[in-house]
């Protein structure tokens, strides 16, 4: 990370550098001005992720964490703060705290203002180890999310499991936040094989193939409004962003395992072939190995409902 590139604010003086000095457009956002109006916000939103009735801010880690020496992160942590992370002129709300009735359970989460009084949540954490921080920093004039969390690392059941801290620089591209990457290059993919595996409840059980022009082939085994062998051609928005998505992720530098700790998820696994020939696989527990990955998980599983899929006929 470049010390000439990023420069860290923290606290809520926000947006006063040169290059933050916008007509940001007036909402409700902008007008909250305290800890006690924040979280009245929260709680009158109907979280995806969790009931926000009794959605408490909290500008510290939870107890377990002021001694845990895997993740410890410096510097002042906030309850909240806000920032235009999106670019759309309109400041966005990011916000962490617990439920009141499982003080245990840490959720970091970002509104962003569409206007017209409309938002949508973004998940940074939810419920997960309770030593996540989020801090504001820049990139140029950019706001970014210094993001401190524990992660696994290792493929399941094996001796060299363990967890490690994570701190990534988080920009917003498109759908959400990202790994930022300073230089992405293209890396000439060719083909993309994803498939996952079941859970314990009703996961969609799949496996799906995109080749570059854009043909794929879905078997769509349980689970999935389909069922059966299709084809199509894979329009081209959405073709677009899985490759240029992969490519800024730098993907070939990326774990070939991940995993979460728990019991009950799916294991997806992706497989790239670019360059020639060259393979990166990457197998992932719990389907959230990074925030990039996510994203990319969630473009593939969108393709299953939103193509003109052919049934293929047996031969």
């Amino acid at each position: 990370m470049s010390g000439k590139l990023i420069s860290l604010v923290l606290g809520l003086q926000l947006l006063t550098s040169a290059g933050q000095a916008q007509d940001l457009r007036t909402s409700q956002i902008t007008n909250l001005t305290n800890a006690s109006q924040v979280q009245q916000f929260v709680r009158e939103r109907k979280s995806e992720y969790f009931d926000a009735k009794d959605f408490m801010l909290t500008d510290s880690l939870s107890p377990d964490c002021t001694g845990y020496s895997v993740c410890k992160t410096s510097g002042e942590h906030v309850s909240w703060l806000k920032a235009d992370f999106d670019g759309d002129n309109r400041l966005d709300l990011l916000v962490t705290g617990y439920r009141n009735s499982t003080s245990a359970r840490r959720y970091v989460t970002c509104f962003l203002d569409l206007g017209e009084q409309k938002f949508t949540e973004i998940r940074l954490a939810a419920g997960g180890y309770n030593c996540d921080a989020a801090q504001l920093g820049y990139v140029g004039s950019k706001p970014v999310i210094f993001y401190t969390h524990s992660q696994i690392q290792g493929a399941r059941f094996t001796e060299n499991r363990k967890l490690i801290c994570k701190q990534d620089t988080l920009v917003f591209r498109k759908n959400g936040f990202v790994e930022y990457n300073r230089t992405p290059r293209d890396y000439r993919i060719e083909k993309v094989v994803f498939s996952t595996d079941a859970c314990y409840g009703t996961c969609p059980i799949f496996t799906l193939q995109l080749a570059r022009n854009g043909a794929a082939t879905y078997h769509a085994e349980q689970y999935n409004k389909l069922k059966g062998n299709f084809t199509t051609i894979v329009q081209a928005q959405p073709l677009a962003e899985i490759w240029t998505l992969l490519n800024y992720l730098n993907f070939p530098r990326l774990q070939t395992n991940y995993s979460i700790a728990a019991t009950d998820h799916p294991t997806c696994t992706l497989t790239i072939t670019y360059g020639g020939g060259k393979v990166k696989t990457i197998t992932d527990y719990g389907e959230r190995g990074t925030f990039g990955l996510g994203q990319v998980y969630e473009l593939l599983f969108t393709l299953r409902t939103t193509q003109a899929w052919q049934k293929r006929q047996a031969h």
